[in-house]
């Protein structure tokens, strides 16, 4: 089983990973892959859970002037928890292999997650700001964010 967790990630991951620049757009970011990954992990029969975290762009590796395009510097950025042997493994599926950052899963135990958090949130918590997640409700404002970071990305993939 542990082959076929590693293999579900990597297809997951490798998705390119892309965020939507209009409501017709369909995007592959964290929100889409991590979600995309815990339905994966729950149809092989594994108890798993999406858990949010809260964080800042301001703290992410990002150039200044990028960051002062976001339309708000407080965010969430989600991850899998998938319970494996009794114990909740964190698990993201963020960046695909183009990023020199991207995560590597050994199928058994934590991978880092992909951004520079505040804090995580509790289970209670992160189910109700997954039901809230909508990038295209945001407003226009963050789908040309989201085409500033797509643009930002290509430049620094390998």
């Amino acid at each position: 089983m542990k082959e076929i967790r590693i293999k579900v990630f990597e297809k997951i991951r490798d998705i390119p990973y892309h965020i939507s620049e209009s409501v017709e757009d369909q995007g592959f970011r964290c929100w889409d892959k991590n979600r995309l990954l815990l339905n994966e992990f729950k149809k092989l029969g594994y108890e798993a859970r999406l858990i949010v975290t809260k964080f800042s762009w301001d703290k992410q590796s990002l150039p200044k002037d990028l960051v002062l395009q976001a339309p708000a510097n407080h965010d969430v950025h989600p991850f899998v928890e998938i319970k494996i042997k009794g114990e909740w493994i964190r698990v993201d599926a963020t960046l695909d292999k183009g990023f020199s950052n991207f995560n590597k899963w050994d199928g058994e135990t934590d991978t880092s997650i992909s951004i520079n958090y505040d804090l995580i949130c509790t289970p209670e918590e992160s189910m109700e700001l997954n039901k809230k997640e909508d990038w295209s409700s945001k407003g226009e404002e963050w789908f040309v964010f989201g085409k500033k970071l797509n643009e930002f990305f290509k430049k620094i993939k390998n």
